[in-house]
């Protein structure tokens, strides 16, 4: 042929029709027919004409033929180079994507973890604090959430209460000097208390209810008794503010810290001679019917109690008057709690014409620092319902601390004295008390309280005296729920 074409032909490879077009670049100059294979390989290739990536590919001057390897070594990699390009291209750049990027120049790595190391952290110590609201801080107890000991019915709540306090006791007294009253020795097992209470809630209202039945195993229950059978408490609470609460029924008259704490809390066993003598029999504390008005305020935590009452209960002895009482208590400082009580008793008993006034005035000191606790109290009251109505006084140390055995367990050594004085006018009626022990506690429920305490009369002491000298030796245990 004369032109620089090449016919079509056929492929040398068996089973396969091949057609070739090479467009040559040198007009008139026929291309060599390629040879035929050998049963030998060859160890140069001597057409590129084969290779699929040379079609429509400009053929090379066949007459530089030192081009043809230099073409077909260029067209191998092109074609190696392709699919490695694709699969490689992931793996080059993976280096740069598993390294995490730059921080910001404003955030740099080592200011983010010392200023959020978690989302709680940053909003407690960046998000600024809202002000409570004034509706928020004089909302009264019961807009508060159930508690877990608390039942919910129809919007009332409910939180019922039981407490047991029971063990056994060894008791013997004497007398001595001028004092007349015949010596005792005692012992059994005894049930101190067995209290049971119910408090219902709804809205502002609150009606709180308390028995105890022990007193059916009272001696002196029906005759003497200076207190009602089997009632404690009941009173119905409106609480509008927390500044400001009334109250009215039986409540404990806001008199004595250590008689206003709860026996369940207390770590001692008894409260005390003068507590017996003053706060009870003379009814400057204790409980009685009346109206009273309470609340706290910001102003160093101070709470504030008022209270409107009969003057006495007896079963023996009726009386008439009225008993006008008000306390105080308020923080120093943290862990540092400043009482102050007094109040004003009128009172006429049954046959008689003339009414007696008497007064009563005291104050205590309470301190808390971390399981240490301690009670500092002295009053100074008229004693009515005693015979020529001296004025006596008292005053006594409350110490105790609790050292953690586990989690659940825990001792609670305690200290109590206390001086006692049934007349401040003469001599011959002042005695001490000192009661120790080492009590077990386990959880917020359960106590086991072993303790001992002593009576003494400080001199020779006077028929007047009321306190025999004592031992008293006591295992109790206490369970509240």
């Amino acid at each position: 042929m004369k032109s620089g074409l090449r016919a079509p032909r056929e492929s040398s490879r068996p089973g396969r029709a091949q057609t070739d077009v090479c467009l040559s670049s040198t007009p008139g100059v026929k291309m060599p027919e390629r040879r035929e294979r050998s049963r030998k390989p060859e160890k140069t290739l001597q057409s590129w004409a084969d290779w699929p990536f040379s079609r429509q590919v400009p053929c090379p001057d066949v007459r530089d033929r030192r081009l043809v390897p230099v073409l077909l070594a260029f067209s191998v990699a092109t074609w190696l180079a392709r699919p490695a390009a694709a699969a490689d291209a992931p793996a080059a750049a993976a280096p740069p994507a598993a390294a995490p990027p730059p921080p910001a120049p404003a955030l740099p790595p080592p200011a983010l973890e010392a200023v959020a190391p978690s989302p709680v952290a940053d909003e407690l110590e960046l998000a600024p604090v809202p002000a409570p609201s004034p509706a928020a801080e004089e909302a009264p107890s019961g807009a508060d959430d159930p508690g877990p000991d608390e039942l919910s019915v129809a919007g009332v709540r409910f939180e019922p209460e039981a407490r047991l306090i029971s063990g056994f006791e060894y008791e013997r007294s004497r007398p001595e000097g001028a004092q007349t009253r015949a010596g005792e020795k005692e012992y059994g097992f005894e049930l101190k208390q067995a209290r049971l209470g119910l408090s219902a809630e709804k809205g502002s209202f609150r009606l709180h209810l308390s028995f105890d039945l022990a007193d059916a195993l009272s001696p002196e229950l029906g005759t003497s008794y200076d207190s009602p059978a089997y009632l404690r408490t009941a009173t119905l609470e409106y609480r509008p503010l927390r500044a400001l609460r009334l109250s009215v029924g039986r409540f404990k008259r806001p008199f004595s810290a250590i008689e206003l704490e709860s026996a369940i809390d207390l770590p001692v066993l008894d409260r005390g001679l003068w507590n017996e003598l003053a706060v009870e029999d003379n009814q400057w504390g204790d409980r009685a019917v009346g109206v009273m008005a309470s609340g706290r305020i910001k102003f160093q935590k101070l709470r504030w109690q008022v209270s409107l009452t009969n003057p006495s209960w007896s079963s023996s002895l009726d009386s008439q008057g009225v008993d006008v009482l008000g306390r105080v208590r308020l923080s120093l400082v943290k862990g540092l709690n400043l009482g102050l009580n007094g109040g004003y008793k009128y009172l006429v008993f049954a046959g008689q014409t003339q009414a007696t006034h008497n007064y009563g005035v005291g104050a205590d000191l309470s301190l808390s620092l971390g399981q240490a606790h301690v009670l500092l109290e002295g009053s100074l009251v008229d004693l009515p319902f005693e015979t020529d109505r001296p004025r006596g006084f008292g005053t006594l140390l409350l110490l105790d601390y609790v050292f953690a055995l586990s989690s659940d367990w825990a001792l609670q050594p305690m200290l109590f004295a206390e001086l006692a004085d049934a007349n401040a006018k003469v001599s011959g009626t002042e005695s001490v008390r000192l009661a120790l022990g080492v009590n077990l506690l386990a959880s917020e429920h359960f106590r086991l309280m072993p303790q001992l305490a002593l009576v003494r009369a400080l001199g020779d002491p006077s028929q007047a005296n009321p306190w025999l000298e004592s031992e008293t030796y006591s295992l109790i245990f206490s369970l509240a729920l």
